[in-house]
This record gives C-alpha cells, structure tokens and sequence, in this order.
C-alpha cells in the first residue's frame, strides 16, 4: 500500500538511493553496505536542512501549546506535549548536524558524508523512533549538549522528562486534573499565584541551574532545549522558515505575550 502523506525527505531520499518504492521493499542487507557518494551526501544534507524546519515547527507548537494547558490546569496533556516538543527538537538539531535517522525496520543513524554508512545498534533502547532519537543523540553529543552535563535524580534530562510522561501517559491509573502529579507541585503552586510568566522568563535566562532541579525541570528542559535548537539555526545562519501564519498560530497560543519566548520566532 502506498503512503498518501508526506514523510521525512530524508527518509525517502535514502528509499530512492536504494531505488526503493516503498518503505516494506527494502532489502536490510542492501542498506547495511550502503555508502553515501559525494553527490548522495550533498542531496540528502539538503533534505535534513528542510527536515529540520519542519521538525523545528512541531517543536514549538508542542512547546506552546504545553504551556497554554498547564496555565489552564492541565497539566496530564501539558507534560506530553512538552514531552514531544523534546523529541521534535532533538530531531531537528540531528538534522542540522548533518544526521539522518532512518528506519529500515529497526532504526538507523546515517552521518551525512561522503563514505559513511548507516549505523545500527542492537540494545532496545535504540530501536524505537523516541528512544532510539534520544540515545542516539546523547551517544553522538553528550559531550557538547549542556543538558547533558548533569543529572537529575542519576538520570539524564532527556530521559527524566520521558520518564514523566510515560508514568502521566501509562503508569498512573488516570488522568489526575483538577490536580496534578507531584513533580509539578511547584510550577502548578506558582501558577495559581499567577507567576507562570516570571517563571518562563527566569527559565530562559537560567545559566543551567534550574533546569537539573526536579520541581523546575518538567518546564525548564523543554524550553533550554528549545533555545539550543533555534540558536544552532542561527549559528548556522539557516533560517526556521516559519511562515506568517505558523507565527500567528504560535503566539496566539501563548496565555501571555512573551518577549523571552519571541525569539523562537524569529
């Protein structure tokens, strides 16, 4: 059956290297010896760039929208979302390092240069599209991720995070609104007391501390992170490419108008 939505470029671009059609075609063993010539690199090294706007918008969709539920009291759905914003700029910041992820059954990691091949590794964590994103990218960038350089509970803050929802989204029996679960007592608290603007400011301007603090981290993660992928498009001197309307759609989501979080949209 063929698909009738659009896919990552990457993904289809290593599908037509292999002159595959669909997805269920591939030959494993014929992508396993597979090496990207100069021109392959150059081809697939645009598509990640065009990949990782569109990943960019999920994020900050994610990320806003999260925001707009725990300013409501909602905050089951608000750590999901933040959750996934996660996930959407980790995938994007692999792609503006010139990584592919690529499933072919289980998941790969392709370096985007000419000799290099697709890599896999045989541990589960590595075989699902979310924690297979999240392992590959602390294997890769561990060393130069300032999230990654401490911890929270002997915990990373990616896998922190994914633990919160995952314990919101499966563990606990329900959803617990009006209330919400322990980790969020402090940011719910400042809520209520009508902070949660300061809070997002203090956040942003935060030198690393915060976010590895747990009744900080379910908001502050998710925002450095979203900081670190906007300023790696600006380094690179890539545009988002965020449309006028994506713009319009994103601060309207915003309970607050927020000169802090404005940057993520320029």
């Amino acid at each position: 059956m063929s698909t009738s939505f659009d896919r990552n470029r990457a993904q289809l671009r290593c599908e037509n290297f292999l002159n595959c059609p669909t997805l269920e075609l591939w030959n494993e063993a014929d992508f396993k010896s597979f090496i990207l010539t100069v021109p392959q690199a150059f081809l697939l090294s645009s598509d990640l760039i065009e990949d990782s706007k569109n990943f960019y918008f999920k994020g900050v969709l994610s990320l806003f929208e999260a925001i707009k539920s725990i300013e409501a009291g909602l905050f089951s759905w608000g750590t999901i979302k933040l959750y996934y914003s996660i996930y959407y700029f980790l995938r994007s910041t692999l792609a503006l390092n010139g990584v592919a992820i690529v499933r072919q059954k289980s998941l790969y990691y392709l370096k985007v240069a000419s000799g290099e091949g697709p890599v896999k590794k045989s541990a589960k964590r590595y075989n699902s599209d979310h924690s297979g994103t999240i392992n590959h990218f602390i294997d890769l960038f561990s060393a130069s991720d300032e999230l990654l350089s401490q911890v929270i509970d002997d915990t990373n803050a990616y896998d922190w995070l994914m633990q919160r929802r995952e314990q919101v989204n499966y563990r606990e029996r329900t959803f617990n609104e009006p209330n919400y679960s322990m980790f969020w007592e402090y940011i719910a608290v400042q809520i209520q007391n009508g902070n949660l603007e300061r809070l997002v400011n203090d956040y942003v301007q935060d030198n690393y501390v915060l976010c590895f603090q747990e009744e900080n981290a379910p908001l502050a993660i998710p925002l450095k992170r979203a900081l670190l992928t906007k300023d790696k498009f600006d380094k690179q001197g890539i545009s988002t490419d965020l449309t006028i309307d994506q713009k319009n759609v994103l601060t309207n989501l915003l309970p607050f108008k927020s000169i802090a979080l404005a940057q993520l949209l320029t």
